[in-house]
């Protein structure tokens, strides 16, 4: 009689470690599609704070006095560097505004590049 209390107490320890095992393998199911869900959750903010600091950009590259300069730079920029008064009256020192502008101009370029923007201009340009 003990011995059969034994075996139904060993059976019943097997069986509360076996319902142990199962819920735990469940838990670490849910764990790892919490986790999915979490990462997936990260990847959208992260897109979303970039598309944030693209779009920062793009505003103050669009704001009057960069859209100013930006004209000036196309329309008389070239001819103005021709005119030996425009630079002898202190106006532009070259050497000031290359080492000024070149740092600014490659930084802008850079990130203009990696946000995508100039490919999509040189797609849409043709």
């Amino acid at each position: 009689m003990w011995n059969a209390l034994t075996a139904i107490g060993t059976l019943l320890s097997a069986l509360v470690i076996a319902v142990t095992v199962i819920m735990a393998a469940k838990q670490v199911r849910l764990t790892q599609e919490q986790v999915r869900a979490t990462n997936r959750n990260l990847e959208q903010l992260q897109r979303a704070t970039q598309l944030d600091g693209v779009m920062e950009i793009f505003r103050e590259l669009a704001a009057p006095p960069v859209a100013e300069s930006g004209h000036f730079i196309r329309t008389q920029l070239v001819a103005k560097m021709k005119d030996p008064g425009f630079l002898k009256h202190g106006l532009i020192d070259p050497s000031v505004v290359f080492g000024v502008a070149h740092p600014l101009v490659t930084t802008l370029w850079e990130i203009a590049e990696q946000s995508g923007y100039l490919e999509m201009r040189r797609k849409a340009v043709g």
